[in-house]
Order: structure tokens, then sequence, then C-alpha cells
């Protein structure tokens, strides 16, 4: 399992790991086999890290660039860790709004997630289904 940029509750950690699980079964309330995460949802509870645009809840331009890089770094770990219990998926999660998703890669690191991340799961099927 990977390590967290910034410890998250583990009450945190299970409330997204439910999205995620409900997407793999294809009934998120959101989107069936898409969950969304809100990046504040993946930083320790901490009012100073709620990522507001900056200028508007007292974060710094620094401040929030921190918050969400962090953001970023937690979700990476939290998807890594879902992928290795569920190994027989595939997660895109979608960092901007203009994108559909890419496969989970460390490319989302060096991402900057300051609002909502769409992560959708696709089950791959089992070998013995496969044609």
């Amino acid at each position: 399992m990977r390590d967290f940029a910034y410890a998250m509750s583990l009450h945190q950690i299970l409330d997204v790991w439910g999205d995620l699980v409900a997407a793999y079964h294809g009934v998120n309330g959101y989107g069936s086999d898409t969950a969304e995460i809100y990046a504040y949802r993946m930083l320790p509870d901490c009012p100073r890290r709620r990522l507001s645009p900056p200028g508007c809840g007292g974060l710094t331009d620094e401040a929030h660039k921190e918050a969400a890089q962090a953001a970023a770094q937690n979700l990476y770990g939290l998807l890594y860790a879902f992928r290795e219990h569920y190994p027989d998926c595939r997660i895109y999660p979608a960092a901007s709004r203009s994108e559909n998703g890419r496969v989970l890669g460390r490319w989302l690191l060096r991402e900057l997630l300051d609002h909502r991340t769409h992560v959708r799961i696709l089950r791959t099927k089992p070998k013995d289904e496969r044609a």
C-alpha cells in the first residue's frame, strides 16, 4: 500500500473507499461505474487545508497549490491500494473537467486536484470468461 502525502483519518479513507467499491460494482449513486471524489475529501480534516480558490478562504497561492498536490498524491495512494485489492479492474481518474479519464498511473502525482475528480472503475473479465 502506498503512503499518503498527508495523514487522512480512517473515516475519510473508508468514506471514499465505499464510493470506489460502489463504482466497482456499477451502483455508485453519482454515475454507476463512476465515483465523484471531491479534492477536500483527500486531505486531512483540517480547516486550513480546505480547498478554496486562492484569496477566498485564507489560503495563499502557495498553500492552495500544496493542498491540491497533496490531494492528488492521496488520491493516487488510495486508488493504487484499491487496484491492489481489486486486481480485476482498470481505474480511470479524470484529473480535469476536459478529459474522460486516463488509466491510473504516476501522471496523477503531477496533477493539482483542487475541485473534483471523476474516477471510472471498469471490471475486467475473469480469464475463464474471456473469448
